[in-house]
């Protein structure tokens, strides 16, 4: 059981202007020591700097963030569900590691990649049977006034990526025709399976679902670039899952329609390179971490885990969100411990 501190001695800060001057008076400083930095006032741009830190430095402790609840261990369910759920998990790491030891040999990398599936679908199929479920995160009522905000967002979002489709971006770019070309060999090659196409820059994963859809969908560069249209999308309702689960529905709401409507995401949306994939699992992965760390959710934390994962395996620059990540998750999870006291 974890104690937890009364309501009566427990105070809201209040929401001033005069707790946020302070913030914005230190970005200000520090973003003009930036800007002579890029001027090659090395000493000023350095002055400027320490002295707008000095000044966040002050204002963090003027005003201490409210210490977070210890959280209590992770439940796990009981009985059969158990026990097939630690199986699950034990056989996914088994091949996963399995497909590690295949993926080095170039003739049998189809037996490879078989287990690597096989090891995510028991990765997915064990945290849903060891770990409680959690409360539905979907949209709960279809005709709420959130679920039907969000439908317009999303409607928004695939208008805006779709709008002209066969026309704008004119012709083909070199990595989408590289790319191409690429998956039909791994549609027409059955030994054709690369982990990894270093001259694009572009992984297994992601040529597997440019053969998806020029199998499936269409056979030209618009059934690629659907592909990146779908990350698209997929990013703005990770958006409002990841918003929402942080600070309520309203805040995901605008989460995800800035990203709807940012041009970087569109463009980006666009085209059949990758790069797109990579704030659909981040902030999918912001989203599992912060019900994991709110709710104690196993669950949770192995789909956070699984995002993170996807994410390393779309786009190499992806490491540094996991480096960003790390920084401020290790100190979360040590605030959240509990203390000998804190347990009866």
């Amino acid at each position: 059981m974890i104690l937890n501190p009364t309501n009566s001695t427990i105070r809201r800060p209040r929401r001033t202007l005069n707790r946020l001057a302070p913030a914005l008076v230190a970005l200000g400083v520090g973003l003009a020591g930036q800007s002579l930095w890029r001027q090659g006032s090395v000493w000023e741009g350095l002055a400027l700097t320490l002295i707008g830190a000095a000044i966040f430095w002050r204002a963090a402790k003027a005003h201490p963030p409210t210490t977070p609840r210890p959280a209590a261990p992770l439940a796990v369910t009981t009985g059969w569900r158990r026990a097939a759920g630690a199986g699950l998990l034990a056989l996914g790491v088994l091949a996963s590691l399995l497909s590690l030891r295949f993926f080095d040999d170039a003739t049998i990398l189809a037996r490879a990649w078989a287990f690597y599936g096989g090891s995510l679908l028991a990765l997915v199929a064990g945290a849903c049977l060891l770990a409680p479920a959690d409360t539905p995160f979907a949209v709960r009522r279809l005709r709420s006034p959130t679920a039907i905000a969000l439908g317009v967002i999303l409607l928004a979002a695939l208008a805006l990526r779709l709008w002209q489709f066969t026309n704008i971006p004119f012709g083909i770019w070199y990595d989408e025709a590289e790319a191409g070309l690429q998956a039909r060999q791994w549609l027409a090659n059955p030994i054709y399976r690369p982990v990894f196409y270093e001259p694009i820059n572009i992984s297994g994963q992601l040529l597997w679902l440019y053969s998806l859809a020029l199998g499936w969908v269409s056979n030209t560069v618009w059934g690629m670039r659907l592909v990146s249209v779908g990350f698209g999308v997929g990013g703005v309702l990770a958006a409002f899952l990841f918003g929402r689960e942080l600070r309520g529905a309203r805040f995901g709401l605008m989460l995800a329609f800035l990203l709807a409507i940012m041009r970087w995401d569109i463009n980006f949306s666009r085209i059949a390179m990758t790069g797109i994939d990579t704030p659909f699992f981040e902030l999918l992965a912001l989203f599992f971490l912060t019900r994991a760390l709110k709710r104690n959710s196993l669950r949770a934390a192995i789909f956070a885990g699984l995002a993170l994962g996807g994410g390393l395996s779309f786009y190499t620059a992806f490491r540094l969100f996991v480096v960003a990540v790390g920084i401020f998750a290790v100190p979360a999870v040590a605030l959240k411990r509990p203390s000998p006291k804190q347990w009866k």
